[in-house]
């Protein structure tokens, strides 16, 4: 489906959609600059708004648990809309996150928000069990601050 698309940029490794959010975006990972597009475009161009991207410690495809960054942008574009998971009734109604990559799409279920900083513990020691997509974008008013979103792989005839 997005073979066009990697065509023209091959760090391309998924793309992310949330129902009833506007996260709908893809997903890069370049692991020899891993922070690349927190201020790049899918062109590779300089930009503030970047492009949500693969923590360089994760690899799509191998990784059991994989950490999605992306701008929690002022004009509610990114991960803005992750904040609407601190409501309890969007949370319960919006469980799922689609993830596509090359090997297919899998999808998660939210099991968990937190409120965070960078520096601390649960931050630094996110140590899932199960596959775990985490979406992490900042939060508040430190630049250290941070919301994430924890999502469990949803498993057939589980």
């Amino acid at each position: 489906k997005y073979r066009l698309l990697y065509e023209q940029n091959n760090d391309l490794v998924g793309w992310i959609r949330i129902d009833g959010t506007g996260i709908d975006y893809p997903v890069m990972q370049m692991p020899s600059n891993p922070d690349y597009y927190l201020k790049h475009s899918f062109e590779k161009t300089w930009s503030d708004y970047g492009v949500p991207y693969v923590d360089g410690s994760c690899t799509v495809g191998v990784s059991n648990n994989l950490i999605i960054y992306g701008h929690n942008m002022k004009n509610g574009t990114q991960f803005s809309d992750l904040k609407k998971y601190l409501s309890t009734d969007f949370r319960n109604s919006h469980k799922k996150i689609e993830f596509q990559t090359k090997g297919g799409v899998r999808i998660y279920t939210v099991i968990d928000i937190k409120k965070t900083d960078i520096y601390d513990e649960i931050y630094n020691q996110i140590n899932p069990q199960d596959d775990t997509l985490i979406l992490s974008t900042c939060y508040g008013s430190a630049k250290s601050d941070r919301l994430i979103v924890i999502a469990k792989e949803a498993k057939a005839n589980a």
